[in-house]
């Protein structure tokens, strides 16, 4: 055998490979196009929401019926379903089923309380804000060392990896920053999708529809709205939505690992 690539890409990892690259894109982008696209009116805390629009006292508002959030809840709620369903007829783990459901539930659960809250996060601060940073920081740093952990890192490693992750994730997601929470879709992009690049054990069909996810992050923030500030083609279609049905399809397939074409 020769010397290993330090970047090894074969069929088995190509579609965690590119989701890498896209995920440092969408990280490049961020950074760089953040006040540009905070200013979209159709962008509000780092997520296109399609109806939103601005009331006579200059105040961001939806209609509660007919929002992006409240799609996003519905494509979530029947993925918990999905996720329940295929996890008892593929006969799977306890812990796998619970993590799944955790993972897409809570993720719904958001979607909704934006959708319910004119698709606008409450403003904070004092207290309040210093809760919202631990609990948000906490569920960044727990996805974060979970993943780290399917590669059997050391635990040092680990547990500094994954502070400084979410202490990043944290930072860049406070209120005097533009990002709103994609901070932390942009780090669990780049995570999973690093994580997973270099785990022999990894899901080539996750990979390959992970890419969807992260191409579609991409979309939101250079085409939501259009040039002369209107709805972009994004926002037309949907928004973020879109974002939460190809994120659930690729976690669905934890239950579907199949046979590598490396094998």
């Amino acid at each position: 055998e020769g010397p290993k690539k330090v970047f090894p890409v074969s069929r088995q990892n190509m579609g965690w490979a590119i989701s890498f690259v896209l995920s440092l894109t969408y990280l490049v982008l961020l950074l760089t196009r953040g006040e540009a696209a905070a200013s979209c009116s159709f962008s509000q805390d780092g997520f296109c929401v399609t109806n939103l629009s601005t009331n006579g006292e200059g105040l961001k508002v939806c209609p509660a019926d007919s929002n992006s959030h409240l799609w996003a809840w519905n494509v979530d709620a029947v993925f918990t379903v999905l996720v329940i369903a295929l996890g008892i007829m593929t006969k799977q783990e306890t812990s796998t089923i619970g993590g799944l459901i955790a993972a897409v539930l809570v993720h719904g659960l958001l979607h909704l309380f934006f959708s319910k809250n004119n698709c606008v996060l409450p403003p904070t601060s004092g207290s309040a804000l210093l809760f919202a940073n631990v609990a948000y920081g906490g569920f960044t740093a727990l996805i974060s060392y979970l993943a780290i952990k399917t590669v059997n890192a050391p635990l040092a490693l680990n547990l500094i990896a994954t502070a400084f992750g979410a202490g990043v994730t944290v930072w860049l997601s406070q209120p005097d920053k533009p990002f709103g929470i994609s901070p932390i879709f942009m780090f669990t992009q780049l995570l999973t999708s690093f994580v997973f690049w270099f785990n022999e054990q990894n899901n080539q069909l996750m990979g390959d529809l992970f890419v969807l996810p992260c191409l579609v992050s991409i979309l939101e923030l250079i085409l939501c709205c259009g040039s002369e500030g209107g709805a972009g083609f994004f926002n037309k279609i949907g928004g973020h939505v879109w974002y939460d049905l190809f994120l659930h399809t690729s976690l669905l397939m934890t239950y579907f690992p199949g046979k590598n074409d490396d094998e």
